[in-house]
């Protein structure tokens, strides 16, 4: 059986239903109908449950730390709220506050601060109508335009105008075409991206990073990273003297860099279709939901270009219910059948799409196996017979 896709891409003047969600829950702002922009406020992630404590040095009759805030002050992530000298002054110990918030408790026996974090605003990265509004969760957004479905995501989501830094699909972007021109930018390099690129990439402002096929182990390590970094970390430590914190994508106070592997993992070409896509768009605005999602989880990242003042078409209204993107998410599981154009996912052929020429009940593989498997025609005139369980429909047979 295979994983049927049929919005794996879509051309021009599709129409999309895509949900912003509020990571965290919280209150919502729209109400259906509403219009939005990009940068346009949906709601806010909730803090009610966000209270973080911080343990300053004290012991059982009086308070050691010398306090530099109190109750009631604002915080910003990194900021002191306290400090501790000991050893006669030559030792110093300073106590910074983990998150941007307002300190509401404040033990001084225990040493314990408390402190609430701010309510994160969460914006809708997308022009378009809010279709829908679901209390608490976030809303439905009903645009229209270009659609890339991709394989796997880290990071979360941003956007910003697409940049190609290659003119082909399988060619593959060098270290000297990262520079102060991906700033503020959405960046396809190819189809491979490993630590250094990523690297590369976040250091020069890059907003999100798009390739064929990505190097896992980099991407959670890069993201595991990233995930902390403050407006004044990442100043201090890329030496920028630009105030990134103004023009953040998505309203947080870390500089994230969202990753969106589009056909696997390693190195692999990004499919002709999504690049066309991606070359023709190239230069205007891209909106990139990599929320930490995979294909087998049924929560597809995505890359959408939105053009909400021109024509839609229809698009399917069978996707299913309490998706993370409703446009994108997997169909039924449906069996392969001839004619049908497939991508093959693992193996010696990974990424590479052709058409189902055969079925066959018992194939022997290339590595000597006996399973069921399909005869594809890939590009070129190649054909290899592989595995049903390694093929995702990327157009069915109507």
């Amino acid at each position: 059986m295979a994983v049927e896709r049929e919005t794996l891409v879509s051309h021009d003047a599709t129409a999309i239903r895509h949900i912003r969600r509020l990571d965290q829950g919280g209150e919502v702002l729209l109400e259906p109908g509403a219009q939005v922009e990009p940068g346009s406020l949906i709601g806010h992630n909730s803090s009610e449950e966000l209270l973080h404590y911080l343990r300053v040095e004290a012991d059982e009759s009086r308070l050691l730390a010398k306090m530099l805030k109190q109750v009631g002050d604002e915080v910003k992530r990194g900021e002191p709220v306290a400090y501790y000298m000991f050893m006669f002054g030559l030792g110093y110990r300073e106590y910074v506050s983990p998150v941007n918030g307002t300190i509401v408790t404040f033990d001084p026996r225990a040493g314990l601060i408390g402190i609430r974090e701010h309510p994160m605003p969460v914006h809708a990265g997308l022009a378009g109508t809010v279709d829908e509004v679901i209390p608490g969760y976030g809303v439905v957004i009903r645009t229209h335009g270009a659609m890339v479905q991709g394989t796997a995501g880290w990071g979360g989501v941003a956007w910003g105008e697409l940049l190609l830094l290659v003119d082909m699909p399988a060619a593959e972007a060098d270290l000297v075409q990262v520079g102060p021109g991906v700033r503020g930018k959405v960046v396809v390099t190819g189809r491979y991206a490993d630590l250094r690129l990523m690297q590369a990439c976040y250091r020069h402002g890059a907003r999100a990073l798009i390739a064929g096929g990505i190097d896992q182990l980099a991407a959670d390590e890069f993201t595991a990273f990233t995930a902390g970094m403050t407006y004044e970390e990442y100043a201090t430590r890329y030496y920028s003297g630009a105030a990134l914190d103004e023009d953040a994508p998505d309203g947080t106070d870390t500089v994230r860099m969202p990753i969106i592997a589009l056909d696997g993992l390693g190195r692999v070409p990004i499919r002709e279709q999504a690049f066309s896509i991606l070359a023709r768009h190239a230069g205007r605005g891209a909106f990139v939901d990599a929320q930490d999602q995979e294909v087998l989880s049924g929560n597809a990242p995505v890359v959408i270009f939105a053009e909400p003042d021109g024509a839609a078409t229809a698009i399917r209204s069978d996707a299913p219910a309490g998706r993370v993107s409703l446009s994108v998410v997997p169909g039924p599981l449906r069996a392969v059948v001839p004619g049908a154009i497939v991508r093959v996912v693992g193996g010696p052929h990974n990424g590479h799409s052709g058409s189902v020429r055969e079925i066959a009940a018992e194939v022997t593989l290339e590595t000597g196996l006996q399973s069921q498997g399909a005869v594809i025609d890939f590009a070129g005139g190649n054909q290899a017979v592989v595995p049903l369980a390694n093929l995702e429909i990327l157009q069915p047979v109507r």
